[in-house]
């Protein structure tokens, strides 16, 4: 391979062969890394992704960079409060790994310091608004109770997104505060299989920037609506207790005669009543024919020469 290069005699960046060299980074980390080193004093305390806006980095691209910096050491972020109770994240972008986070980068042809500092970005605090704010020093999370049921269904369904598409990934006090929600598409005969699919198709081309707000606007603008009598019925399974066998024949007393049998019995229900009444005492046909009124035609004959 040959060579040809000029050694610039202005407007360059001395870059150390740990960042041009470094076999982790991708193009957009480097790019991003060596764009902002190079920056005059004046400039520099914008936050990383608005560079990276400038730069042209997409925002999932510029995430990616942004998380191979932080991995490699050489962007720091520490959040604070202010005055004001509002959490801010300070950035620190250094071409030196082992130096303190503390350190300062010091800018070209001069012994000054810099540093990237700023808020995040609009795009970061979109991506964050559903974030929790961290819990205050010596103060712990509870743990979270075990959900039963259609929640715990739910739950496991929303979870699961994360296998269908990386940008869908959820914690577990994300979910959550979305299974209520979620557990209204099975309460309405949504499958868990449907519910995931219903969720996951077709994705913004550019990505999800609040996988919880991207969540919770298709759980409640997709919500079926509530399956008619009609459809509930039409769809329903007969429960094993109501469904009868074939018609045998009667094994009691008197004429043949058939039944359909509820179970494993083999008399019909009047033998069954017959030979119940006889076992205490009582003699059904007697006790009918006592109670049995006559023929109507007979009433009516009856009741009309009763009639002065």
């Amino acid at each position: 391979m040959l060579r040809h290069a000029i050694a610039p005699s202005r407007d360059y960046l001395k870059a150390p062969h740990a960042i041009v060299r470094h076999s982790r980074l991708n193009n957009d980390a480097k790019m991003l890394l060596l764009y902002v080193l190079g920056l005059p004093e004046s400039r520099c305390a914008k936050p990383l992704g608005e560079h990276a806006t400038r730069l042209g980095i997409k925002p999932r691209a510029y995430q990616k960079a942004k998380a191979l910096l932080v991995e490699c050491g050489f962007l720091r972020e520490r959040k604070w409060q202010n005055e004001r109770g509002r959490w801010v994240t300070e950035q620190t972008l250094t071409n030196d790994v082992m130096a303190s986070p503390s350190v300062r980068i010091p800018a070209v042809g001069d012994s000054t310091v810099r540093v990237a500092v700023g808020s995040p970005t609009e795009d970061e605090e979109q991506e964050k608004k559903n974030t929790p704010h961290p819990p205050p020093e010596g103060e712990r999370l509870e743990p979270l109770e075990p959900l039963t049921g259609e929640l715990a269904e739910a739950e496991r369904v929303l979870l699961s997104l994360r296998r269908v598409d990386r940008s869908l990934h959820l914690g577990v006090r994300e979910a959550r505060g979305l299974a209520e929600m979620a557990v209204e598409w099975l309460r309405r005969g949504v499958s868990p299989g449907e519910l995931r699919q219903a969720l996951s198709a077709g994705l913004p081309p550019n990505g999800v920037r609040s996988v919880v707000g991207f969540l919770r606007h298709r759980l409640v603008q997709k919500l079926p609506e509530v399956p008619s009598l009609a459809r509930i019925l039409a769809t329903a399974e007969v429960p094993p207790d109501r469904i009868r066998g074939d018609v045998v024949l009667c094994a009691g007393p008197g004429d043949d005669h058939a039944f359909r049998p509820m179970g494993a019995e083999t008399e019909c229900g009047e033998c069954r009543r017959a030979a119940a009444a006889k076992a205490a005492g009582f003699d059904l046909q007697a006790l009918h024919a006592a109670t049995a009124l006559p023929p109507w035609r007979e009433r009516i004959t009856e009741a009309t020469a009763a009639m002065p």
